[in-house]
């Protein structure tokens, strides 16, 4: 398996994204590639889903059992990420969610020590508290809901960032538009984010 850069957390893609550099619109090619991914690609999505889920459920378990639920105004951002059950969601300020996997193969492709937050299914791990973040997150959350479950989405994240070797893939991209929309991003903020994970 060639060695890429997989899911490129919020962390990182603050760096450009919510940073004010605007990342190339994706051409028809670029969406064509998405929808009917090479067979090289099918085949490296089958081989790191299953390790993805086993990695990333007991972070999930952990984070609904322990996170807290949406405050009211929280659960008003939700419904305006589309996410369809708000009450089932949990977050939870826990370090602990953003360590390299265990799993070798997987850590070569999932890097999560730099994000701000990382989302799984219902469960929303947060380094700092922040609006802003938090309504990316939840366009995530609607994301799961709308393609079936946390399996269905990590099966599109793989793809779509297989494919097109870059942060801005079109859920990146949904989730950086809906989310400012609900909670603007402050000017400086992610420069000022990014200085506290270094």
């Amino acid at each position: 398996m060639r060695i890429v850069v997989l899911l490129q957390t919020l962390g990182f893609a603050a760096l450009f994204g919510l940073a004010g550099c605007a990342p190339a619109a994706l051409t028809e090619g670029d969406l064509a590639a998405v929808a009917h991914p090479p067979a090289q690609v099918q085949a490296e999505v089958a081989q790191l889903l299953p390790v993805a889920m086993r990695e990333l459920d007991p972070i999930e378990a952990h984070i609904l059992a322990a996170g807290r639920p949406l405050t009211p105004v929280e659960m008003g951002f939700a419904r305006r990420a589309g996410v369809a059950h708000p009450e089932k969601v949990r977050v939870l300020a826990w370090p602990q969610a953003f360590r390299p996997p265990e799993d070798k193969a997987f850590a070569k492709v999932y890097h999560p020590q730099g994000a701000f937050a990382i989302t799984f299914g219902y469960g929303i791990a947060l380094r700092k508290e922040a609006p802003w973040v938090l309504a990316h997150e939840l366009v995530h959350v609607g994301q799961y809901e709308r393609l079936g479950g946390r399996e269905a989405f990590t099966r599109a994240y793989l793809t779509q960032t297989l494919v097109l070797k870059t942060y801005a893939i079109p859920l990146e991209r949904e989730a950086f538009k809906r989310g400012n929309q609900i909670s603007p991003v402050p000017q400086g903020a992610t420069r000022r984010w990014i200085e506290t994970l270094q």
